[in-house]
């Protein structure tokens, strides 16, 4: 079921951005092509409805990008503590969304975190990251990682245009679901709080053994 549900979700998205802004840069250059075609066709306006549609292509490129690091599997590396997996998986999402991420942790590794609950929070800050690069429109994140009496804390940030939580779309609450699921399969529990264009903040926490 969690499959079909992620399929639906990565269809949804699909169609909903990428299809439709691909469908929309198409529109725009069948209508350069038009008014180039006129004997008195405006070059400015000619030059600045390329420079929107070129801008588009590449914010699709990037959604692609995006998508494709999604779709590979994401595991912890053994020998790396979770900070630096997290610190990892950052620079990746740096990368791919050419959005500017700052990581704030402790100055504890967490060794002794066992690894299900550690992997969860690892996840969770993937899901996180993923939902601010695809659904955000922001231009920076921030990732937190702490202890605190007992419990291992990650909080993901965004500057982002928000939403309303109570009417989030389908795909989006899959993955706000998926978040729920995984934190309390390991005794946690996550927290999102947004609002239209105030960000976002995912706080997820998790007992320390």
């Amino acid at each position: 079921i969690a499959i079909l549900e992620e399929r639906e979700r990565i269809g949804m998205d699909l169609h909903d951005g990428i299809i439709q802004s691909l469908y929309s840069i198409g529109l725009s250059l069948d209508y350069i092509k038009a008014i180039t075609e006129e004997d008195n066709g405006d070059k400015d306006e000619t030059l600045q409805r390329l420079a929107i549609a070129t801008n588009g292509i590449n914010a699709t490129i990037n959604d692609i990008r995006s998508y494709i690091s999604d779709l590979r599997p994401r595991q912890m590396l053994e020998n790396r503590s979770l900070a630096e997996n997290i610190s990892i998986l950052l620079e990746e999402f740096e990368t791919h969304s050419k959005i500017s991420g700052e990581f704030e942790k402790s100055t504890s590794e967490f060794a002794d975190l066992p690894y299900q609950k550690a992997i969860t929070l690892f996840h969770i800050c993937q899901e996180a990251l993923s939902n601010t690069a695809r659904h955000s429109n922001a231009t920076r994140a921030k990732v937190k990682l702490w202890g605190e009496n007992g419990r291992v804390y990650l909080e993901v940030i965004d500057n982002g245009k928000g939403f309303n939580i109570d009417a989030t779309d389908t795909a989006l609450g899959h993955g706000l679901s998926n978040m729920q699921r995984r934190t309390r399969k390991v005794g946690g529990e996550v927290r999102i709080d947004s609002q239209p264009l105030q960000g976002t903040s995912v706080l997820a926490w998790v007992p320390s053994t």
